[in-house]
């Protein structure tokens, strides 16, 4: 199977969904969290936590948004700087969302 660059997959019965990107090293693989790995932060998004309150979405638009099944995705990993990044994680009142950085060590919460 082909994943293409932007394309997100996942299974609808269990809400677990990804979006890969091209330059990604992640793997589909069947977990309750959205990854996105770029060449800064590598994006998760526990959707099991999320409640769609969009906070993340209000602060990095061009990064998150809200699908059909009311949680935040990420849309794309590089739609914003490092820094609006980690404040839209922090914004996230469930902390929902947590990064890691290149060396894989968690960044945030």
């Amino acid at each position: 199977m082909m994943w293409a660059h932007k394309t997100r997959f996942g299974c609808f019965e269990c809400g677990w969904m990804q979006l890969w990107i091209a330059q990604s090293e992640v793997k589909p693989s069947h977990s309750t969290a959205a990854e996105v790995e770029e060449l800064g932060y590598r994006i998760v998004v526990d959707r099991t936590k999320c409640q769609g309150i969009g906070a993340c979405v209000g602060t990095a638009p061009d990064v998150f948004e809200i699908d059909r099944e009311g949680k935040a995705v990420v849309i794309d990993a590089e739609g914003a700087d490092d820094d609006t990044i980690l404040a839209a994680a922090e914004a996230c009142p469930l902390e929902a969302i947590t990064l890691f950085d290149e060396e894989g060590e968690q960044a945030y919460p």
